[in-house]
């Protein structure tokens, strides 16, 4: 039976990152790559560099202009991050998600547009006070 953390799982991480083209980590940083994680920031791989997470995730996340063989990362930049509602009928507002490419859907990865301030001020979507960490996504 497998065990540990699966490629495609995605978490937290409330530490510094450093650039992975940098000489090396500055005091307090961490270079997550090392560890198996890479930044949910949109960037495209090649599959074959990264079989294990492309067979998880797949052209999920590619918004049509990319080349063959080349995949994205989900951009999780600036997002809340939320269930897919799985059909249960709980989130109202499922099916005006779009995904990545601009194609209708309610599933992993799909984006809600960003509620104006007309809305909140009405009432209309609360939630509590933002922190802000980095989402990164397990690669091996």
């Amino acid at each position: 039976m497998p065990f540990g953390i699966p490629p495609g799982a995605v978490m937290a991480f409330s530490g510094k990152i450093a650039d992975p083209d940098a000489d090396g980590p500055a005091d307090f940083e961490t270079l997550i790559e090392t560890y198996g994680w890479m930044v949910c920031d949109g960037r495209q791989l090649d599959a074959e560099d990264y079989p294990l997470l492309y067979q998880v995730i797949g052209l999920q996340y590619n918004k049509g202009l990319e080349p063959e063989g080349v995949f994205r990362l989900p951009d999780y930049r600036g997002y809340i991050l939320c269930m897919t509602d799985m059909n249960s009928g709980n989130d109202p507002e499922a099916k005006a998600r779009q995904r990545a490419n601009g194609r209708p859907g309610s599933d992993v990865g799909t984006i809600q547009q960003p509620v104006g301030l007309a809305a909140l001020r009405n009432g209309i979507t609360t939630h509590p006070g933002n922190i802000y960490v980095y989402y990164i996504i397990k690669f091996i």
